[in-house]
């Protein structure tokens, strides 16, 4: 049986983006998430103004929360450490209304130390969906 290459696709962002058995939730220990486990907003805190607070940016998401994972591949001769951070950039209307999400998935390949690679090359795929080829991207 042959799987189509848009379900292969949407499988490899699901696997990508579920989190491990046992694993610890990087996402919001790295990112500073107003949300705390229960999906409750954390305790209110000072803002600059015109900044919208936890409560309203939670409740405008359309998508969950960035998950960020680290993995390697074990390759003959060296060890490849990489992040993956599966999120969302909103698209705000001009009183800071989500309408969309544009979903992510994002590759780096770490430093013996740990820290993201300062000179690395960047490449953007983009996958259009039904009535939207990416075709019209190139």
């Amino acid at each position: 049986m042959r799987i189509p290459p848009p379900i292969l696709l949407l499988l490899a962002a699901c696997l990508a983006a579920a989190p491990l058995p046992g694993g610890t939730d990087v996402a919001s220990q790295e990112t500073g998430s107003p949300v705390q486990a229960q999906g409750r907003p954390a305790a209110q805190e000072s803002r600059p103004q015109g900044q919208p607070d936890a409560r309203s940016t939670v409740q405008n998401q359309l998508l969950p929360q960035p998950s960020v994972t680290r993995h390697e591949i074990v390759l003959p001769g060296r060890t490849l450490r990489y992040t993956a951070t599966a999120g969302s950039l909103p698209v705000r209307d001009r009183d800071g209304r989500t309408l969309a999400e544009i979903a992510y998935i994002a590759y780096v390949l770490d430093h013996e130390n740990g820290s993201a690679s300062p000179r690395r090359p960047v490449s953007f795929a983009f996958n259009g969906g039904p009535g939207a080829a990416s075709a019209y991207l190139n």
